[in-house]
């Protein structure tokens, strides 16, 4: 991209982005923008330890997300662990006669893939 228009401490540079349809620029202050994007960054962050010290209050966090990964199964094993979970839900709610039709006929669908 181009800068528009000259840079002062007092005036960062514009740059232009382009506005479909028209084709039009949308004049942006990249140091305002920039700042925005760290505070939502650092905000972002914020939250994420927040929560992996709940999970994990005594663990270093990249060592609570390996467990996390860890214990979830990537995209090929999720139509097993698909098929398992309606197989029990569909053993429990027949146990307890709540209407399991609806679940057998799920499960139908996936074994027919």
């Amino acid at each position: 991209m181009t800068i528009i228009s000259a840079t002062t401490p007092d005036r960062p540079p514009f740059v232009p982005c382009p506005c479909p349809p028209h084709g039009t620029a949308l004049r942006v202050r990249c140091g305002a923008l920039t700042v925005r994007v760290d505070a939502e960054r650092d905000r972002l962050r914020s939250l994420l330890d927040e929560s992996l010290r709940r999970i994990g209050p005594e663990a270093v966090p990249v060592d609570t997300v390996r467990a996390l990964q860890a214990d979830h199964r990537d995209a090929d094993g999720l139509p097993a662990e698909l098929a398992e979970l309606v197989e029990e839900t569909v053993g429990w709610t027949a146990l307890f006669d709540l209407g399991a039709r609806p679940l057998g006929l799920l499960r139908t669908a996936l074994e027919r893939g």
